[in-house]
């Protein structure tokens, strides 16, 4: 076996190792610890780990402050490799960055870019709550006529925006800034701090 990481935190996965042209995952209990490593040692692999070949490797992503890589074999499949320190991630990252036909690339998102998604969040429920404040601001105007004329008000607005809507101008207005204290800080944090993501694109030969 090339290399070996182990791991004490339980979120993350007990054994990484490479060897053998493959990436070894390995979680066995506290008790079997040590038989494992030491059958890794010896190259024999247990049955219980997983194995990936670097040949089924699409691309290994790194997300800079993220405690894990994540592992791409096609659009629809992936693998999480956990690990309890970021010296661990890159010593495991740096070393498949030196497999075969392996490329690097390095994507520094612009503080714009990296708070695109959360601004958009913000737009969309701005809208939203805008066309719910008036919806709720014309139930309003209706209910009081009604009062004012000794009827009862018929509901007439159906769905789930009509169902919001009858809960006031003034519930609305407290839930569009509950929201908003938590979205802006949130998007100027993204944007203080754009996320920096290493990536590795596998480029093997057919596998037949």
């Amino acid at each position: 076996m090339d290399s070996i990481w182990t791991n004490r935190n339980k979120s993350a996965d007990s054994i990484i190792a490479l060897g053998n042209n493959k990436l070894y995952k390995l979680n066995p209990s506290d008790e079997k610890m040590p038989r494992v490593l030491r059958d890794l040692k010896n190259g024999e692999i247990p049955k219980s780990a997983l194995s990936i070949p670097f040949s089924y490797i699409k691309t290994v992503e790194w997300k800079v402050g993220k405690p894990f890589l994540l592992i791409r074999f096609g659009q629809d499949s992936e693998e999480i490799i956990r690990m309890d320190n970021n010296r661990g991630l890159q010593a495991v990252f740096k070393q498949l960055q030196e497999v075969d036909r392996v490329h690097y690339q390095l994507d520094e998102y612009s503080r714009f870019r990296a708070a695109k998604k959360p601004l958009w969040s913000v737009l969309l429920l701005t809208l939203v709550c805008i066309v719910l404040f008036l919806l709720a601001r014309d139930i309003e105007t209706e209910m009081a006529w009604y009062e004012s004329m000794n009827m009862e008000y018929e509901r007439k607005w159906g769905g789930l925006l009509g169902m919001i809507a009858h809960f006031g101008t003034t519930r609305i207005i407290w839930l569009y800034a509950l929201f908003m204290a938590i979205a802006v800080p949130a998007t100027f944090i993204k944007m203080k701090k754009p996320p920096v993501v290493h990536t590795l694109r596998f480029n093997p030969e057919p596998v037949n």
